[in-house]
């Protein structure tokens, strides 16, 4: 990579950044139920990793009665140097271009994003996982019958 040495990150790392990429927000619970773990603790794990080297930034108040509330997730200054390198790969775009800076610049802006709009994202992936849980419902239950 050109631009600098970004931190190591595992598979299942990955595909969060790519999930948050798609959808802007996405809350920890969410993130339980699509990978489904019957435990927080493994996904929480890899969230903290993700924001201690700067990929993730997250939403979190301490206040009564909201620290109840899970956190919100959002690409941060590493995630987006990675997103803007690796997804622009995807792409075939060359070197020097990648993906367009005006285009990521919507996620520098994602730290002051208005509640609106991130209950907004969150909603369209709930959506998305209503739609994704079905099927892997039937896929469960073929299993069991046979």
């Amino acid at each position: 990579m050109n631009y600098r040495q970004l931190p190591e990150i595992t598979k299942r790392q990955i595909e969060i950044l790519n999930l948050i990429y798609q959808y802007r927000f996405i809350n920890s619970k969410q993130l339980q139920r699509l990978f489904n773990h019957k435990d927080m603790r493994r996904i929480n794990t890899w969230l903290r990793d993700l924001v201690s080297k700067n990929y993730l930034g997250r939403i979190y108040s301490k206040k009564l009665l909201e620290n109840t509330k899970p956190a919100i997730y959002h690409l941060n200054n590493n995630g987006i140097i990675w997103v803007r390198y690796k997804k622009g790969e995807e792409y075939g775009r060359d070197e020097t271009e990648k993906l367009d800076f005006k285009y990521l610049k919507k996620f520098y802006e994602d730290k002051n994003a208005s509640k609106t709009f991130i209950n907004h994202c969150i909603t369209i992936f709930e959506i998305y996982l209503q739609f994704k849980e079905p099927k892997e419902l039937a896929k469960r239950k073929k299993k069991k019958i046979e």
